[in-house]
């Protein structure tokens, strides 16, 4: 999941990873960040410490990167451009009104397509031979295969991210990502001259599928909320 946040505000941050957290099928067990101050301050790591058993979530373990250090979180640094300058480029969008169409079309559109149709692959090793490093990869896998496939996702989730799988059709979400894409680049350019119309910025509905899925899984933290036991350090 990917969401775009106007300014560096920490509250700000906060409600994006508690939007993202919402719609994960698993539960968090650790927190990496590197050293900015919009990813840890006082009112994150309440949010992942204290404040867990009350919002029904599981413990997480809070680290950060070191200092100076850019590519202890190079797996996560990776998608600024896999997702993000692949698909909107690196124009900056500097307009908070184009905060929620991008959102909404990370969300609903976006990741969906690419966490459920689009394989990838992780380096296992690399041979050195003849003064050459040979790059071994694991087999290609699908986010959601991966999801389906691990022992550590209770089969209640598992059903609910299959249901919404199902649903979804990825012909209809590639035609829906270039319209909503070229809409985010128009309303960019009209913005800068001023003139934007609301019709630009008007967001579509959200999916049914999609209300659904994260209706049981508000459902599944409604169970657990005051039952779940932090660890005390």
């Amino acid at each position: 999941m990917s969401q775009k946040v106007y300014g560096k505000g920490s509250l700000v941050a906060v409600k994006a990873f508690e939007d993202i957290e919402d719609s994960l099928p698993f539960d968090l067990l650790g927190y990496d960040s590197d050293n900015g101050t919009e990813m840890m301050n006082q009112y994150m790591y309440k949010y992942l410490t204290t404040e867990r058993e009350e919002r029904g979530r599981s413990e997480v373990t809070v680290t950060r990167a070191r200092a100076y250090h850019s590519n202890d979180n190079a797996h996560v640094e990776q998608r600024n451009n896999s997702v993000a300058r692949k698909y909107l480029g690196y124009e900056r969008y500097g307009f908070k009104e184009l905060q929620p169409l991008i959102n909404y079309t990370y969300k609903y559109v976006l990741c969906p397509l690419l966490n459920h149709f689009c394989s990838v692959y992780k380096l296992k090793d690399k041979i050195l031979a003849k003064h050459r490093k040979n790059r071994i990869y694991g087999t290609p896998e699908k986010p959601y295969e991966k999801i389906i496939n691990s022992d550590y996702v209770s089969q209640e989730r598992k059903d609910i991210l299959k249901e919404l799988h199902d649903a979804l059709n990825p012909v209809l979400l590639h035609d829906k990502k270039q319209k909503l894409f070229e809409q985010i680049d128009l309303a960019n350019k009209e913005l800068q001259k001023g003139n934007c119309s609301t019709r630009l910025l008007t967001l579509p509905p959200i999916p049914n599928e999609f209300l659904i899925y994260e209706r049981k899984l508000k459902a599944i933290y409604e169970q657990n909320r005051g039952k779940i036991k932090l660890y005390k350090s």
